[in-house]
């Protein structure tokens, strides 16, 4: 607990009806707020969008390329 929550009497003894009562119209109840939904498109987009992801295919587009030749070169001197 913070140093603050200590101190108050809330923290120790909880709230009175009284002050839940005059939270509960001051606040509104105590639920989750309502999520919109969203397409596995936007999903996918997200995903891409990350810069680690979007460096971890650029990499691997990379490597396939390298090793093409890598494995063309390899043959050739392997089997000459």
């Amino acid at each position: 607990m913070s140093p603050k929550a200590d101190k108050t009497p809330v923290a120790i003894a909880g709230l009175t009806a009284q002050e839940a009562e005059a939270r509960l119209g001051r606040f509104g109840p105590n639920e989750p707020a309502a999520t919109q939904p969203h397409s596995v498109l936007s999903d996918l987009l997200h995903v891409f969008m990350n810069p680690l992801v979007l460096i971890l295919l650029i990499a691997a587009v990379a490597w396939r390329f390298w090793a093409r030749r890598w494995m063309r070169e390899l043959s050739a001197s392997l089997f000459c």
